[in-house]
């Protein structure tokens, strides 16, 4: 086979393999399609560590409260707080990764 047949025939594959617009504009509606799921997943996802975000602070401000204002906790309590702090470090940490991944 010669060299311009080859060449030829390579390049009229390449054109039959090229994708049609109707099949592109469809790929491009169920890419969007997805992309708009995750969005509205990854929405679900931050209203729920906001709602456990907001319980923890809560939580935190009643045992803080407790101690600077009433004195009620005694040193085991005190130690119960670190917890709540550090599942609220954590959660902001979730979160700021799921916004990151979200609109990457």
């Amino acid at each position: 086979m010669r060299k311009e047949q080859l060449e030829a025939r390579f390049v009229a594959l390449l054109e039959s393999t090229q994708p049609r617009p109707e099949f592109m504009k469809l790929f491009r509606e169920i890419v969007l399609d997805v992309w708009r799921m995750r969005r509205q997943d990854a929405a679900k996802l931050e209203a729920a560590f906001l709602a456990r975000l907001a319980e923890l602070k809560r939580r935190e401000a009643v045992a803080e409260s407790a101690f600077l204002y009433e004195s009620k906790i005694d040193a085991s309590i005190r130690r119960l707080r670190w917890p709540l702090v550090v599942m609220t470090v954590l959660y902001l940490a979730a979160m700021l990764v799921l916004l990151v991944n979200v609109h990457a």
